[in-house]
């Protein structure tokens, strides 16, 4: 799915996939995806914030995202 992904509780999400061997633990997750007309171009990945993450800070990172699409598309137009 091209959606946000956001969970505070990843060993009880069923989306999980668990982390490689040696990889530090994840406690909270947020995935945003870099859309260009709905082609998926990028992504951000943020892990273990304090406190976890929230729909606010989809709506706050959304811009960023949508510029971060624009560029990658942009880049490799050029």
């Amino acid at each position: 799915e091209k959606k946000p992904v956001l969970t505070n509780d990843p060993d009880n999400d069923p989306r999980s996939g668990g982390v490689p061997m040696g990889h530090e633990s994840i406690q909270t997750y947020l995935g945003l995806p870099f859309l260009v007309y709905e082609e998926l171009v990028g992504a951000l990945m943020l892990s273990n914030r304090s406190g976890g993450y929230s729909d606010a800070d989809i709506d706050q990172l959304g811009p960023l995202c949508e510029i971060s699409a624009w560029m990658i598309q942009a880049a490799r137009n050029a």
